[in-house]
Order: structure tokens, then sequence, then C-alpha cells
């Protein structure tokens, strides 16, 4: 995490509620001991509870030495990458695994020594990647995360939830507004219009 990003949400997210900003996650504040506590879980939550564009990585992966334990039913063990909050698949030289399971810091398949294993995964990624509307999602989700540690406010957690679920549905739109538009096949009606 950038510390001065990180800092920059978590001091919007205290100004909405109320409550003057942070300079520092360091110090024995209400605000500073929550920001620091709540902040990288709830920002991890939000990364890996959609398939951002942003944050969508494949890369290839290191086999290690030890297998997996043998009541598992997988031949081969890989190191998984550290940014990694959410699998989307392994696939094993270029194809689907079949059948995988994720293990604290490893994945389980099936796979020879001498084969490819990808994965695509969602990752945590520096604040500097993600989209003003993710951006601002987190805002208010971080201020309904501080409102009643800090400000002792249900009523004002509920509202900053209901924003913050407004800000996910805009950037979720967003994120799937970005892909290229396609051609929509006409068919026999395009021929005829063109008579």
């Amino acid at each position: 995490m950038a510390q001065a990003d990180a800092l920059r949400l978590c001091s919007d997210a205290l100004v909405l509620i109320g409550e003057s900003p942070i300079e520092t996650f360091e110090g024995a504040s209400a605000a500073q001991v929550v920001a620091n506590a709540r902040y990288q879980p709830i920002a991890d939550l939000l990364l890996a509870s959609h398939p951002w564009r942003f944050n969508r990585r494949i890369e290839t992966l290191a086999r290690l030495a030890d297998p997996p334990a043998e009541a598992s039913g997988y031949s081969a063990a890989y190191a998984l990458p550290t940014d990694c909050l959410r699998i989307v698949a392994p696939f094993v030289d270029g194809t689907v695994a079949p059948g995988w399971e994720p293990a604290e810091t490893a994945i389980w398949l099936d796979a020879e020594a001498s084969q490819t294993v990808a994965l695509e995964y969602h990752a945590r990624v520096d604040e500097l990647r993600w989209t003003p509307a993710f951006r601002q999602a987190v805002v208010y989700r971080l201020a309904a995360e501080f409102a009643v540690p800090i400000r002792d406010d249900p009523k004002l957690q509920g509202a900053m939830l209901q924003l913050a679920a407004r800000e996910l549905a805009i950037a979720r739109h967003q994120n799937a507004s970005e892909r290229p538009a396609r051609r929509i096949p006409l068919g026999r009606f395009e021929a005829l219009r063109r008579r």
C-alpha cells in the first residue's frame, strides 16, 4: 500500500463523518487506531469483491518442492503470488485446470513438472491504479467502518453504507463498459436495408 494514498483515503473518510484528517497511522487517537486497523481489510474486501479490470493478473507459478499431502488427491503444489486476493482460475499448459484447491500460500492441482502452470487472479494493487469511482467507494465504505467506533453513530454508518453501495454500482458499471464495443450481427436485415 502506498502510505500517502492510504492516508488520503482514510482522511477523506474521516472528514465525511465529521472528524479531522489524520497525518499518520501511528498514534493513539481513535481515528488513527481504527484507520490503521481497518484500512487494508476493507480495501482487500472491495478489491476481491468484483472482477475489476485494474487488478486482474495472469502469472506463471513456481512449483514447490514439497508436494501436497497425499490425502489432498493432488500431485503438485504451486506458490500463490503474494499479492493474490482471489483466485479466478489456474491453467496447466494453457488449459483451465479441471480440479484445484487453494491452501494458504499455495494452490494444489495435478500437473507434471514439465508443464507450465499459470494463475489468473485478482491482486492487491497500488491505490494509484484504482479508478476514481472505486476510490470513492472505498472512501464511503471506510467512513461506514469508522462511524460507529469513532462517532458512535449507527445511522451515519447506514448512510455511508448506502453511499458506498451506490459508488460500487457506478464503479462496476464503468468496469463493465471498458470493453470494446462489439458489432451487432444483423445478417439478413442488414442486406434488406441496403437494397
